[in-house]
């Protein structure tokens, strides 16, 4: 009864879910299921993608969905080595905190580490909403910009960044 979890390493699945206790001592039983998008699907887009040589990994504490479809505590670790045309994209579950961060490193070492769950945070973006919407992150690592916008709205969140 461990529900689904994510293995270290691997994204989210897209994750689509209902979950309910019945009581099923009785002849029939009906039930409507309506399916709730569950996963958040984070776009990561580099500005002048020539300029920069790094990886890009992303952590959280959210590591799969119990059987109740409430997110479990544990490691969550997506690397990617190299991003060739500015864009990348992972699928991240449910976050319970503002504790997901975005790492860029150079293979062998993390160089810049982002508050990334913090930047979600203060976009306004609700971790609770039934259906998960999409965000994207745009990076420009040379002017230290890190812009946040979800899909559906209409703002863009732009923050400076110290690096």
């Amino acid at each position: 009864e461990t529900g689904l979890p994510i293995p270290y390493g691997t994204e989210c699945p897209p994750v689509y879910m209902n979950s309910s206790y019945l009581d099923t001592d009785c002849e029939v039983l009906r039930k409507g299921v309506l399916l709730r998008k569950n996963h958040c699907r984070l776009s990561v887009v580099i500005e002048d993608p020539d300029h920069f040589p790094f990886g890009l990994a992303i952590r959280g504490c959210v590591a799969g969905y119990g059987t109740d479809g409430v997110p479990l505590n544990g490691a969550f670790f997506y690397e990617v080595k190299s991003v060739h045309d500015g864009n990348w994209t992972v699928s991240v579950p449910r976050q319970t905190d503002n504790s997901m961060m975005l790492e860029v490193g150079d293979g062998t070492a993390v160089l810049k580490t982002f508050a990334l769950g913090e930047y979600i945070h203060a976009s306004g973006y609700d971790w609770n909403a039934a259906d998960l919407k999409d965000i994207t992150v745009g990076i420009d690592y040379t002017r230290t910009k890190l812009t946040v916008s979800v899909r559906g709205w209409d703002e863009v969140y732009e923050f400076d960044v110290v690096i």
